[in-house]
């Protein structure tokens, strides 16, 4: 979720004067409600668009610099000034990442501002306060109702929680998500799994099977689904969907 809740708006005759600071706010309609947005300059997100490919071909210091010069047209971006700071944990500037990080959020709580709050703590060492922070993230995308979101802080916070050891806390996430978001392919190949290792195998196999009727071309769940039949003695079965998953791949 990357300068999410942020539209490309021109300025008109007072770009000179008036881009720099605060565009007016963008109305638009996600999913049928009603979305207040901050706008932003043509000129901001062109950096913001080549600090993405920077960051993608892992150009951590030239991503750092285009998400500055955005910040010189919008300060008030807390996304992007989340993305900054997971951008300066990658260049080891942990307490200017945890800089933006505050700053992102004194402007406005976010799921990207949580998560890279979350990215500081793990960075610290400090795994109860990265928990706590993934919780927040979640929590916000799901009163924001943006599916995209809810599906990466959950998953986020999930991994966090099979990090810390804590299955059935993990799974309670993964559940929630899918009742969340009915057509997350991910949370029901997640739940496979964590049904799988607590020896729900009956539910395990119903939740690939539901990952694969959303997404017939979804290799992961194919394969833990034979896996899963090979271990319940049913090779046949396990056969064709191996061969299956290779014929797509």
């Amino acid at each position: 979720m990357r300068f999410s809740g942020l539209v490309i708006a021109t300025c008109g005759a007072a770009a000179v004067i008036g881009c720099a600071s605060s565009p007016p706010p963008v109305s638009k309609i996600v999913n049928g409600q009603v979305v207040v947005s901050r706008a932003i300059s043509p000129d901001a997100y062109e950096h913001y668009a080549r600090g993405q490919l920077y960051e993608e071909e892992q150009r951590w210091d030239e991503a750092a610099q285009e998400l500055r010069r955005v910040l010189m047209f919008d300060d008030q971006a807390p996304e992007v000034r989340a993305q900054l700071a997971d951008v300066l944990l990658q260049l080891g500037q942990l307490d200017e990442a945890a800089e933006e990080v505050e700053r992102s959020l004194a402007i406005e709580p976010t799921a990207a501002g949580y998560a890279a709050a979350a990215h500081v703590a793990e960075a610290r060492h400090d795994d109860r306060a990265a928990l706590g922070r993934y919780r927040e993230g979640a929590r916000l995308a799901l009163t924001d109702g943006d599916p995209e979101a809810i599906e990466t802080t959950h998953l986020a916070l999930a991994s966090a929680q099979l990090a810390a050891l804590d299955l059935p806390a993990a799974y309670a996430t993964i559940r929630v998500l899918a009742d969340a978001d009915r057509d997350s392919v991910r949370a029901r190949v997640e739940i496979g799994a964590m049904a799988w290792a607590e020896g729900r195998l009956d539910e395990a196999e119903i939740a690939l099977k539901e990952a694969l009727a959303l997404e017939p071309e979804q290799i992961d769940a194919r394969l833990v689904l034979a896996a899963l039949q090979v271990a319940t003695g049913r090779a046949a079965e396990a056969k064709a969907v191996f061969r299956d998953a290779l014929e797509r791949a």
